[in-house]
């Protein structure tokens, strides 16, 4: 009889393996030029489903094996009262047979319901991006089934891409191939095997202090109601995407509130007023924002184009978390206020470089500063 505890055991004219990242065990078996896989938890499991492989005893009615009486013995006792192998056996059945019938369900089907389970929870910009991702995969490879994409799919989709449009895609299909998953609609997440592609950090775009000072001159001179989205994106960190959906009355006495409809997280969080943001909300027309995307996007141009400054992705948020971690030296602090949970997307993503001092300057940009 081999040892129990070999790494590799020989049973039924098949091998077993014990997985060692896992605890779990691999049988492996070729009957007829076919090959037999299975992955059990315990020993007893994978030399049982070996003699049954091997001999087709379960299906022959032959007397089953000591190592099969065991591992019934096992499964009996874990079963509750009065419930018997035949009951398991034809539940699983009954079940695997509805999770057979579901796979027919096409990506699009499957989208609507992802987005309609996650739009409670989800913020609808974020809602956007999956659903253009799905799109643009069901585009590439027509409307199959959910169970019937693969990673190759997902790979040639992705494979022109550069690396981070291909990386946010991978990302955003695993998130719904997973909960496609977890709603019986296929068996496997696809996305979940496609490699990454290693993309580096793109340059953050921070505003000088002198560059900050022109493009609130230039707002204020020029689009007056346009001074709190910028004063709220350098001094509160708020996403370009959030200033939008926030209102005057999301703005209080000392904390910005953002509600779940707001946040590109579809969390609550509040932003605690600087003496220099409530200066220059104070200063400026109630913020309301305008009636469209583009609108907005014309009109913030038009005012950094007469401030005579490069405008840089993110630019706003970038140029807070820098000078807000200078100033306070609190990462934690300035996470919280950006809507990250602990430190590391901060540390990744935002933290830039300024010299000491500059977040004391930048947080002392104020309208009597400039005006005065």
């Amino acid at each position: 009889m081999p040892s129990q505890s070999a790494k590799v055991i020989r049973w039924s004219g098949g091998t077993i393996n014990r997985i060692d990242k896992t605890g779990k065990y691999s049988a492996y078996i070729r009957i007829d030029g076919i090959r037999h896989r299975a992955r059990t938890v315990t020993l007893v499991e994978a030399k049982a489903w070996l003699e049954q492989t091997a001999s087709g005893e379960a299906l022959s009615g032959r007397p089953l094996t000591r190592v099969q009486m065991a591992d019934a013995r096992r499964a009996l006792e874990m079963l509750p009262l009065g419930m018997t192998l035949s009951n398991l056996a034809e539940q699983f059945t009954r079940a695997r047979g509805r999770v057979q019938t579901v796979t027919g369900i096409k990506l699009s089907e499957a989208l609507e319901r992802f987005l309609e389970d996650r739009r409670i929870s989800v913020a609808v910009n974020t809602l956007d991006l999956y659903r253009n991702t799905v799109r643009r995969l069901i585009a590439s490879i027509e409307d199959i089934p959910v169970a019937a994409c693969t990673r190759l799919h997902i790979i040639d989709l992705v494979k022109p891409m550069e690396a981070t449009t291909r990386n946010n895609y991978i990302r955003n299909l695993g998130i719904f191939f997973s909960w496609c998953l977890s709603n019986e609609l296929t068996q496997d997440n696809p996305a979940l095997s496609v490699p990454k592609a290693k993309a580096s950090e793109p340059p953050k775009g921070v505003l000088s202090v002198e560059e900050g000072r022109a493009l609130l001159t230039s707002a204020h001179s020029h689009d007056a109601e346009l001074v709190p989205y910028f004063a709220l994106g350098m001094f509160a960190g708020i996403r370009p995407a959030e200033t939008q959906r926030i209102t005057a009355r999301n703005i209080g006495a000392e904390y910005i509130t953002l509600d779940g409809a707001i946040t590109k997280t579809a969390d609550h969080r509040t932003v605690k007023i600087r003496p220099n943001l409530r200066a220059w909300i104070e200063a400026s027309p109630p913020w309301a924002p305008p009636e469209s995307r583009n609108v907005l996007v014309k009109r913030v141009q038009a005012v950094v184009k007469t401030a005579g400054i490069e405008w840089k992705h993110d630019c706003l948020r970038h140029s807070f978390a820098s000078y807000a971690y200078e100033l306070t030296k609190n990462a934690a602090a300035v996470a919280a206020d950006m809507g990250h949970h602990g430190t590391d997307i901060f540390f990744r993503h935002y933290r830039a470089l300024s010299h000491p001092g500059d977040g004391e300057k930048w947080f002392a940009i104020e309208p009597e500063s400039i005006f005065s």
